[in-house]
């Protein structure tokens, strides 16, 4: 038990999590919708395809996930999301098959977290305090989040109505 604790405090496990506040400009993301199971064959066959994307590319860009709230989904152990890439220069090849969405500019609560896998906060816990972040502003965050992999970090916003 004493090494399990002393694991989870050197990766960062005890360190409190807290939202910032931020403001976007308008987000283009180029790729596919996919409405599925979370550990479908497909799901990750579209996330290793943008992965291979990038590494072939020369210009820069972030894998980017848009995870729609959908309960009657949820319910279904199901997801909907968006799944594609942000380019850092907002290109796309004119051949590229992919949809492209569009986010407008907004503001919200980001969390920057490192990508530890045994010591990541739950999906849920970070959406609870995004809520609570939100409740103290008096508003309500939008029915989606955006999240991002970015140098050994998860980046994840929360949009505001």
């Amino acid at each position: 038990m004493l090494a399990g604790i002393i694991i989870n405090y050197s990766l960062g496990g005890f360190k409190q999590i807290e939202p910032q506040l931020i403001s976007s400009d308008n987000t283009m993301i180029y790729g596919l919708l996919y409405e599925g199971g979370h550990a479908s064959d497909s799901l990750n066959n579209q996330i290793a395809n943008y992965r291979k994307i990038l590494s072939e590319s020369s210009q820069a860009g972030t894998i980017t996930i848009v995870n729609y709230v959908q309960p009657k989904l949820e319910k279904r152990g199901m997801i909907k999301q968006f799944i594609g890439i942000e380019w850092q220069n907002n290109i796309n090849g004119s051949n590229n098959p992919l949809d492209s969405l569009i986010i407008k500019p907004y503001s919200g609560f980001q969390f920057r977290i490192p990508i530890r896998p045994l010591v990541m906060p739950s999906p849920e816990k970070l959406k609870r305090l995004a809520n609570e972040a939100a409740e103290l502003m008096e508003g309500n965050l939008q029915d989606y989040s955006i999240e991002q992999y970015k140098d050994r970090l998860l980046i994840i916003n929360f949009p505001l109505k």
